[in-house]
């Protein structure tokens, strides 16, 4: 699967990822504006975080087993990005 290629890509290293994946309004949303189908949760989570520490943007934990490894976390906690890009296919 797309989430277990991710985590193979990642190796042994201890990285935090944003995913694209954010709570608005209430409702999980990809940056393409499309609703969550599949999720891959770390246990108790997500737990959008408290009053004063608000957590509406998903990582990627990679400490966690690949089926089970998202944390919602604030949106200002500085992470890396994975970007999504169309194939280009070269002749």
């Amino acid at each position: 699967s797309f989430q277990n290629a991710l985590y193979r890509m990642n190796g042994n290293q201890y990285l935090l990822f944003w995913i694209g994946l954010r709570n608005t309004d209430g409702t999980l949303k990809w940056v393409d504006g499309s609703k969550l189908k599949d999720a891959f949760w770390q246990d108790g989570q997500p737990d959008l975080g408290s009053a004063n520490n608000i957590e509406d943007c998903v990582e990627m934990y990679h400490q966690s087993p690949a089926l089970a490894n998202w944390n919602d976390v604030s949106c200002q906690t500085p992470r890396h990005w994975l970007c999504e890009k169309d194939l280009c296919l070269i002749l």
